[in-house]
């Protein structure tokens, strides 16, 4: 039940930052209700992410920490899935 539980909450956060990813290339998506939502439940996790990506990376023009989150999400999966 509470692996059931985790998995959906990880479902529901990979879905917010795909959305996320793709409404950083639409003009103005950001000011749209849906896409505030989804920020509000991806940005948290994000934000930490991007951070530590351009401390990093300082010069990197393309941000790759949606894909860190995902990777560290679906370890958290893996984690759990053997429970």
């Amino acid at each position: 039940m509470l692996k059931m539980i985790i998995f959906t909450i990880i479902r529901i956060v990979e879905i917010a930052i795909l959305i996320d990813v793709l409404a950083s290339w639409i003009p103005n998506a950001k000011d749209t209700m849906i896409i505030k939502i989804t920020d509000s439940i991806a940005g948290p996790l994000l934000n930490p992410a991007r951070d530590l990506y351009f401390r990093l990376f300082p010069n990197m023009m393309i941000d790759f920490s949606p894909i860190l989150v995902l990777f560290i999400l679906d370890f958290i999966r893996m984690g759990f899935s053997t429970l």
